[in-house]
C-alpha cells in the first residue's frame, strides 16, 4: 500500500504546485498594466482548470481503466502530469499555461485507478489502513507542492551560484526567460516515483 500513496502523493503535487506560483507566473505574462483584478481572475481561473478538466473525464477515464487495467491507466497519468507541468512552468503565454494545466487535469486519472485497486486488492476489513496510507500520500503532497513554488525564479535568490550558469545568463538564460520552470521540472522528475511504483509494484 505504500505504492499507492506515492502515486497519490506525485499526483497531489502537480495538483498544488501553482497554488503558490500562479499568481507571479500571471503577473509575469499579462501586460505590465494588468490590474490586480484581471491578475485574480485569471490566477483563480488557471488554478482551477486541472480540476474543472477532472471533473469531466473521471468517469470516463473509470470506464478505460475497466477495459485496459489500472496500471497502464495510472502511467499515462503520471506521464501526462509530467509533460503538462513543465509545459505550464515553461509558458509564455497565459492561453498556453491554461491549456497544459487543462490537458494536465484531463490527462490525470490516478486517484481514479488507485481506488478501484485498492477495492480490488483488499479484502473487505481490511481496506481502512491501505486508504489512510492513501489520504497521507495526498496530505504529504499537498505540502510539498506549494513549496516547491518556492524555486521559482532560482537566479534571483541564489545569485552567487547563478552568477556563472548558462540558464541564468541575463536576458537570454533559460531560467531567466522562464523563472518557473525550475520548479514544474522538479515536480515533473517526481512523476517518475509513481511511474516506478505502477510498473514494479501494482
Amino acid at each position: 500500500s505504500h505504492h499507492h500513496s506515492i502515486c497519490q502523493f506525485c499526483e497531489a503535487v502537480h495538483t498544488t504546485l501553482p497554488y503558490t506560483l500562479a499568481v507571479y507566473l500571471v503577473r509575469h505574462l499579462l501586460s505590465a498594466d494588468a490590474t490586480e483584478g484581471a491578475v485574480a481572475r485569471a490566477t483563480g481561473g488557471l488554478v482551477a482548470l486541472w480540476c474543472l478538466a477532472q471533473l469531466f473525464t473521471s468517469i470516463p477515464w473509470g470506464r478505460v481503466s475497466d477495459r485496459v487495467g489500472r496500471k497502464p491507466v495510472i502511467v499515462v497519468s503520471a506521464l501526462a502530469s509530467a509533460v503538462s507541468t513543465v509545459a505550464f512552468g515553461g509558458a509564455t503565454s497565459l492561453k498556453t499555461a491554461a491549456v497544459a494545466r487543462f490537458v494536465g487535469g484531463a490527462l490525470n486519472a490516478t486517484f481514479v485507478a488507485l481506488k478501484c485497486v485498492l477495492a480490488e486488492s483488499c479484502p473487505p476489513g481490511a481496506q481502512a489502513a491501505p486508504m489512510s496510507l492513501l489520504a497521507t500520500g495526498w496530505g504529504v503532497g499537498t505540502l510539498v507542492g506549494p513549496a516547491l513554488g518556492g524555486l521559482s525564479s532560482p537566479c534571483g535568490w541564489w545569485p552567487a551560484r547563478a552568477a556563472g550558469a548558462r540558464v541564468c545568463a541575463p536576458g537570454t538564460g533559460l531560467f531567466v526567460v522562464r523563472p518557473f520552470l525550475p520548479p514544474a521540472i522538479v515536480a515533473s522528475t517526481l512523476s517518475l516515483l509513481s511511474i516506478v511504483a505502477a510498473v514494479a509494484w501494482l
